[in-house]
């Protein structure tokens, strides 16, 4: 039915077929061959650079592995400097090559051998550069230099290795000892190849010349070392050694670097603030640099590195700027730095009281101003606290970079303790400005009366409310005393040491104390309590100089035994603590009423528990208030408030327990007599009992709530059964019903169990 093909066709179509399944084969095997030839390729040449990199791995470690020896005596000889700066130009490439793929300890240990060989090369003195005898090999690294053809490759060489050692220094945590030997190789080497004078071999030819070339690369190395955030990786490095107690071995050669960058900017304001964001936070730095007497921190010292340091930190716009990303332990360690920096010549501060005292000022100021905004932080994120030993517990973001070395802390508090030194003190009270110094100079006749002095004039003069707030003498007075508050509340570690050391001052104390007596009766109650209205946000200097004085009594209120308070009456009468007793009493009471007569959005408990002046004073009424309960030094009716007993808005106050009769009756009770208290407590009895009776019927306050416990289960049965109670439960009657082991309820002696 259906026509045939012709024979013709037929083999058409397999002619077409078999060219193009022949077509097919040879592009496979062309695919092929192409195929082989890449994997060749790919094969020999990996095996070619495979056998390149063996080569070139064992011939470096037949060089330079005879350099990680711990002894440096057992180094192998030197070798020409012209076959051995071939080597070390091959090393860098493999050593970046290879530190990609995998930073074995093998290719630690030969950057240790060329480290080492570099600086035990710079330390040779075979080199002359006019020797004559070219026959004879140099062997010293600097004799590149002097090869017109290769003297460019060694600076690029040098500069290339200064920033590997700077990643070194870095990166590496010093965990083993391979770490720490490769650690100190790359410090030596920064050191000795910035540093000339070390380079023995041009010390016999050294001329004009070729000093200034050697100068001119040396500052060129700084330079470059100083675009990779030299002084930041010396930071890092020197507090890792801190943590490892290390640090005596490497500081000489992070001072050195450090302050030859210094100079070589010749004390450049960049430099300088660099170097307070870096290494002033270095704690105890200044004092390792003064006890070692080192060179190149005495070259700066000339020239006038307090000076240029007290310039950023006396603008406290520039100081905020500057050290922006610097926590408040850092700046703990920058203060003690620059107090350190004061004491090694105190005449440099004689020029510069004022700014030097404003700095401290600043810096205080920026350290509360973290603390709070560390706290804000935490209520938000609830972060945990870290505690230092100087500051106490530190909340918010820290560096990390903390060292606990307990003898880096006892350092960092002696670089501390100048400031509340007697000299320091008595230089305080010589800077403030008085009217005439030649009728003062009579009474300034020693060193022990110069607090005195600067109060003698107060003393005989009327003070006034306006004379308290405008006064020169009074607020440079206050201000003295409103910097020891800062450094009280920053430092709070150290309270007691610095009220201890304050408290053994020449008249203080004393002079303190006259000077609120000499503001008007029950020392200057009516003044201060007028000042306090005024001013709401309690900024006024004269409150910083009465709560260093209520401080210095606390102290002293707490260490005086019976004897030295009683009898020996040390420090103060028992007359002026009476009377301080009566003015601390009236002005707590004051402040009570005056915050809860005010109508702000903050409530008055807030404030009161937030205000520092107001726990400072409170505290030490209680502590006075205990102590004379133990042995009386006042009248009974010494603690009492008339307005208090007489006023008939008192008792119906203490409705509310937000009122200020609540407020004051749970911060000063002892504003009224032990009766009126009583009566006050049954007072709260009776409204307790006619607010359950009105809540409750009668029968339901009376009802009696039983429970059984198995005596084979005491506490699982009691917790279960009184978990949930409600607090009218607990006033009601509880009768407990005890089962014994048998299952049967115990009888007891009242037939029914015991009760409550």
């Amino acid at each position: 039915m259906f026509p045939k093909k012709a024979v013709n066709d037929l083999n058409k179509n397999d002619f077409l077929h078999n060219l193009d399944e022949a077509r097919e084969a040879r592009r496979r095997e062309k695919q092929i061959q192409q195929s082989v030839i890449i994997i060749q390729k790919v094969v020999r040449g990996y095996l070619v650079r495979k056998k390149y990199r063996d080569y070139r791995k064992n011939e470096l470690n037949q060089i330079f592995l005879g350099f990680t020896e711990a002894n440096p005596q057992n180094y192998p000889p030197l070798q020409p400097v012209s076959t051995m700066f071939t080597h070390l130009q091959h090393f860098l490439p493999y050593y970046n090559r290879m530190k990609v793929k995998n930073n074995s300890p093998d290719l630690q240990q030969m950057l240790l051998g060329v480290l080492n060989y570099l600086s035990t090369s710079l330390l040779t003195d075979d080199m002359n550069v006019r020797k004559t005898d070219l026959s004879t090999p140099i062997c010293n690294h600097i004799a590149t230099l002097f090869i017109k053809e290769m003297n460019g490759q060694w600076m690029k060489f040098n500069q290339d290795l200064l920033v590997l050692a700077l990643k070194i220094l870095e990166t590496t945590e010093l965990l083993t000892t391979v770490d720490i030997k490769l650690f100190m190789a790359s410090l030596n080497f920064i050191y000795l190849i910035t540093d000339c004078q070390s380079w023995r071999a041009l010390q016999k030819s050294m001329n004009e010349l070729l000093l200034k070339t050697i100068l001119a690369i040396e500052r060129s190395y700084l330079i470059h070392l100083g675009q990779h955030n030299l002084l930041k990786i010396l930071k890092i490095a020197m507090i890792r050694c801190m943590q490892r107690r290390l640090e005596s071995s490497i500081f000489s050669n992070i001072a050195t670097l450090s302050f030859k960058l210094l100079l070589n900017s010749d004390l450049n304001r960049t430099h300088v603030v660099l170097l307070s964001q870096t290494i002033f936070t270095i704690p105890t730095f200044i004092t390792m640099c003064h006890e070692t007497s080192h060179k190149t921190f005495q070259m700066v010292c000339q020239k006038d590195l307090f000076n240029h340091l007290i310039c950023i930190y006396s603008v406290k716009e520039s100081l905020v700027n500057t050290h922006d990303s610097i926590d408040i332990i850092e700046l703990c360690y920058t203060l003690g730095n620059l107090v350190a920096l004061a004491s090694i010549d105190p005449s440099q501060i004689e020029t510069l009281k004022q700014p030097f005292v404003q700095s401290l000022f600043n810096i205080l100021d920026l350290c509360q101003q973290r603390q709070s905004t560390g706290e804000q932080n935490n209520k938000q994120s609830k972060s945990t606290s870290v505690w230092h030993p100087i500051i106490g517990h530190v909340r918010g973001k820290t560096s990390g970079m903390t060292v606990s070395n307990q003898e880096v802390v006892q350092r960092v508090i002696a670089q501390y303790k100048y400031l509340w030194s007697k000299s320091f003190v008595n230089m305080l009270f010589e800077s403030i400005p008085t009217a005439s110094s030649t009728s003062q100079s009579s009474v300034i006749k020693k060193e022990t009366n110069i607090i005195r002095a600067k109060f003698e004039k107060l003393f005989h003069t009327k003070t006034t409310v306006e004379k308290l707030i405008t006064d020169d003498l009074t607020q440079s007075i206050c201000r003295i005393t409103t910097f020891y508050q800062k450094l009280i509340q920053t430092l709070t570690e150290l309270r007691l040491q610095i009220l201890c050391a304050l408290s053994l001052q020449d008249s203080l104390i004393s002079s303190l104390w006259q000077f609120l007596n000499n503001i008007g009766p029950t020392c200057g109650l009516k003044e201060l309590t007028k000042i306090y209205e005024i001013n709401k946000d309690e900024h006024q200097p004269i409150f910083d100089l009465l709560q260093l004085f209520c401080n210095l009594c606390s102290y002293l209120a707490t260490i005086l035994d019976e004897e030295e308070m009683y009898k020996d009456q040390k420090y103060l009468e028992l007359e002026s603590w009476s009377q301080l007793c009566l003015f601390l009493n009236q002005f707590v009471y004051r402040m009570i009423r005056v915050e809860f007569v005010r109508t702000t959005a903050t409530s008055p408990k807030l404030k009161l528990e937030t205000s520092q002046l107001y726990k400072t004073l409170h505290q030490l009424l209680i502590l006075l208030h205990e102590r004379n309960s133990r042995k009386s030094f006042v009248p009974d009716s010494h603690w009492l408030i008339r307005d208090v007993k007489s006023s008939s808005s008192f008792m119906a106050d203490l409705e509310h327990t937000e009122s200020c009769a609540f407020y004051l009756l749970e911060q000063i009770p002892h504003i009224l007599t032990f009766k009126d208290r009583v009566k006050i407590l049954q007072m709260f009895i009776e409204r307790d009992k006619e607010k359950e009776s009105n809540e409750y019927s009668t029968s339901r306050y009376h009802m009696k709530n039983y429970y059984e416990i198995h005596r084979t289960n005491l506490f699982g049965d009691a917790f279960r059964s009184l978990q949930n109670a409600s607090s009218t439960t607990w006033k009601n009657t509880i009768r407990i019903s005890f089962i014994n082991p048998q299952g049967l309820a115990e009888a007891g002696i009242d037939q029914n169990g015991i009760f409550k």
